[in-house]
Parts: structure tokens; C-alpha cells; sequence
């Protein structure tokens, strides 16, 4: 009967053969292949976050996003209409921020159900002239909203009004005889203030449509927290449309969304685009599908200015754009900072996720 050999893993791993399989697994990526467009450009994964309740409803129209303390609101364009008919009051919602990373970490599961935060404001009605739809909300010294309604009825250009409330014991209430006037910048089509952030003594308010060709001079509507109208700031151009912004941190930084629809080419008509080319694209001309990214910027004291921080770019399906109308700040426990983004009702309601790093998440 013949002896068997001592087996010994020892030869085994030091043989030539596993060798070269390890020379040749030591050349591979240690992670998997970052997402990138077709001419290089890294793009950011979106993680969608499942909602549930009237506001998961593609009718809620999501258009701004809010933190305060540990709660996340959710600004619907027409607060009036999610509350069924109760003439007294409309409807935000809101989400504790544990329960989105509790999502986010794997330590629940959705869908989310935010609740619903009444809104007071007897004043604004639908065709109100003050009030034909909610765009952006901030928090401060106390709470800021914007609406819009149109100005010029033959262009279609949308005026603004900034009014400011409180929220006490889960209620927002608007005092509507503290509102200012918001001028249209330009005379385009359905183009009004969308974002606005809330710093130490200014409240700046920005407007939709601030690239070369239709606002050849874009500013940052200024005003105290009393509502007081201060010098506007000067705002860098950027092409597409301006949809939400971010809190500011301390040092004035804060990010704003950044969407382009290819059906708006003729009316928001985009000039040469240098933010095309920061991650080494050589396209700078006006894209030929959607544009869905996060640019960040800075305050300064005499204007406000694009930061040397690349934008992120989001990854998304071919033929299936993402109007993303809300963006807010979400530090998470396991993954460091990232961003919550809500569009509205096209391609439908959606709540997601995206690393501040650009990267997986």
C-alpha cells in the first residue's frame, strides 16, 4: 500500500503557481470601481430612502429641505393642498434624523413615515397674490419660507416673497405681515427664488436661474433677520438652474443643487460651462442629457463665491432625469457627512442619500 505524502500549506503557498495568482490579485482594485461617466468624471451613488404617507405621493412636490436640531422637514410646494381640505392650516412633514441613520446604518428598515407638521398661515391661499406655491425654508433666529407667485402674467416671470415665522410645539406659524418682496431677476419663464440659508446677521435668499446668457448679473437677494433689506451680495454665474441649498457651517461654506433638464435648453439657453471640465472632462458646451450635481460655495462679506471643491456629480439612470428640488445636511454615524436630497414629483417623490465624499455610500 503506498504511503501518502505529508500535506503541508506552507509548500503549497510558496509554490510558483500561487505566487503569480497573488503578483496578479495584488494589481487589482482593493474596492469596487468607482461610477463614471463616459469622459471620466467620478459620479456619487445615490441610496434612495423609502417614504411612506401622503408625502411619498408624487402630488407632495417636494420642494425644499430643512434641518433643525435633530429633525429633518420636508417642504411641500403646496402645503395647503396635502391638508385635505382643513382650511386652517396646511402640512410640512418631518423626520427625526436618528430614524434616517438608524436607515442609512442598516439598523432599520423602511419605509419612513414623516409626520405631519401644520402650517399656519391664514393669509396664503392658492392664487393668493402672495402664494402660488411654496420654494425653500430655512431655520435661524426663527423660521424663513419663500413662495412665489407670477409677476408678469405675457413672460411667465415669477416674483418672490420672503416671510418669517416660528415654530413652537411642532407648529410652524408664518406672521404674514412680516414678508418682503422679491423681484424677478429675469424675465424667464417660471423662474423664482428657490433657495435660501440663514447666517448670524444676513438671510440670503437665491434665485433660480443665474447662468451668463439669461442673468447676466446674479445676486443673493440680503435682508436681517428682522426682515430688513441689506445690499445683496453678488453671485458667481452658474449655468442650469439653482434648486436648494444647504445650512452654512462656520465658515460660510454651505452646497446647492445644481439640475439641468434637457427640455429647458431653449429657455434657460447655457452658456460654455467651466464646472463641466473640473474633473477633467473636455466637454464644456451644453450638455445633451441631464445635469443632476452639488456645487459648493462660500460666503464672503462682499459676495459669495464658488469654492475650489470639484462638484459632485450624481449617478443616475440613462433616460430617467431626477428633479432634485430639496438638499440638507445629514452628519451619519457610521459613514461620516452626506447629504439628504427629495425631488419632486418627476420622475416621482424620492428621498436619498449621497456621501459628501463623492464616493460609494
Amino acid at each position: 500500500m503506498p504511503v501518502a505524502r505529508r500535506f503541508s500549506i506552507g509548500r503549497l503557498v510558496s509554490s510558483p503557481f500561487f505566487l503569480g495568482i497573488g503578483a496578479l490579485l495584488a494589481l487589482l482594485p482593493a474596492g469596487p470601481a468607482p461610477h463614471r461617466t463616459a469622459d471620466g468624471q467620478a459620479l456619487s451613488k445615490v441610496r434612495t430612502i423609502p417614504l411612506a404617507g401622503p408625502v411619498a405621493d408624487s402630488q407632495a412636490e417636494i420642494s425644499g429641505l430643512a434641518g433643525r436640531g435633530d429633525t429633518l422637514f420636508l417642504l411641500p410646494q403646496h402645503p395647503f393642498r396635502m391638508a385635505a381640505g382643513r382650511a386652517e392650516h396646511g402640512l410640512l412633514y418631518a423626520l427625526p434624523k436618528t430614524q434616517l441613520r438608524a436607515f442609512l446604518a442598516g439598523r432599520s428598515e423602511g419605509p419612513l413615515r414623516p409626520r405631519p407638521v401644520p402650517l399656519v398661515a391664514p393669509r396664503l391661499r392658492e392664487r393668493s397674490p402672495v402664494y402660488q406655491g411654496c420654494e425653500a425654508l430655512a431655520f435661524g433666529d426663527g423660521a424663513y419660507l419663500t413662495t412665489e407667485a407670477v409677476a408678469d402674467a405675457g413672460t411667465g416671470a415669477m416674483r418672490g416673497f420672503l416671510f418669517k415665522g416660528d415654530l413652537q410645539e411642532d407648529t410652524l406659524r408664518l406672521n404674514e405681515r412680516r414678508r418682503v418682496t422679491l423681484p424677478p431677476q429675469t424675465s424667464t419663464h417660471n423662474m423664482a427664488y428657490e433657495a435660501l440659508l440663514v447666517r448670524p446677521r444676513r438671510v440670503l435668499v437665491f434665485y433660480e436661474a443665474n447662468g451668463r446668457n439669461v442673468n447676466p448679473q446674479p445676486l443673493a437677494a440680503a435682508f436681517s433677520p428682522a426682515l430688513r433689506m441689506l445690499r445683496p451680495l453678488a453671485f458667481p454665474p452658474l449655468e442650469y438652474r439653482l434648486t436648494d441649498a444647504t445650512a452654512p457651517n462656520a465658515g460660510g461654506r454651505f452646497w446647492a443643487t445644481n439640475y439641468f433638464f434637457p427640455g429647458e435648453r431653449e429657455k434657460l439657453d447655457p452658456a460654455a460651462d467651466p464646472l463641466a471640465a473640473s474633473n477633467g472632462s473636455t466637454s464644456r458646451h451644453a450638455p445633451r442629457g441631464p445635469v443632476e450635481r452639488l456645487v459648493e460655495f462660500r460666503v464672503k462679506r462682499r459676495g459669495i463665491e464658488r469654492t475650489a471643491t470639484p462638484p459632485l456629480r450624481l449617478s443616475a439612470r440613462p433616460g430617467a432625469p431626477r428633479n432634485w428640488e430639496g438638499v440638507a445636511r445629514l452628519r451619519t454615524d457610521a459613514r461620516g457627512d452626506g447629504f439628504l436630497l427629495a425631488t419632486d414629483q418627476y420622475p416621482r417623490t424620492l428621498l436619498a442619500f449621497v456621501a459628501a465624499s463623492g464616493g460609494e455610500s
